[in-house]
């Protein structure tokens, strides 16, 4: 296993309900944060192997489990998303997911977003766009 894989199970292993309840004492439900990491070691995974099913189940997963929650994407959760597809060469769904986080008033693009967007934003001919 890489080391991107290492740390998609250690953050999976954290969330388990006893693991993580045990080690840090937590109540309650997973939260944004909890759910964010994941997704943040989901996308490093899709690096390292661009046809991956489980990665891609899992973020599915975050993203259905957050919706059912409640919990509204941040700019972590979208630069999660972006991250993984631009790993698996899916520059039209970066670019949407792009387009998504730029239309959502709540959400405040960062560096990291804004340097993701470049190479997909160039290769569509949107340089106007790159702030």
């Amino acid at each position: 296993t890489s080391s991107s894989e290492k740390y998609l199970y250690k953050a999976l292993n954290l969330v388990k309900g006893d693991v993580a309840r045990t080690r840090f004492v937590l109540e309650g439900d997973l939260d944004k944060y909890s759910f964010n990491s994941i997704l943040n070691a989901a996308a490093k995974c899709s690096k390292s192997d661009n046809d991956n099913p489980i990665t891609n189940s899992i973020m599915l997963s975050c993203l259905r489990g957050m919706k059912e929650r409640g919990i509204q994407e941040d700019v972590l959760t979208y630069n999660a998303r972006i991250q993984a597809a631009l790993a698996s060469d899916e520059d039209e769904a970066a670019i949407q997911l792009i387009d998504q986080l730029i239309s959502d008033p709540s959400v405040e693009p960062d560096r990291y977003t804004i340097n993701f967007i470049l190479k997909p934003f160039l290769k569509a001919g949107r340089r106007d766009e790159i702030w």
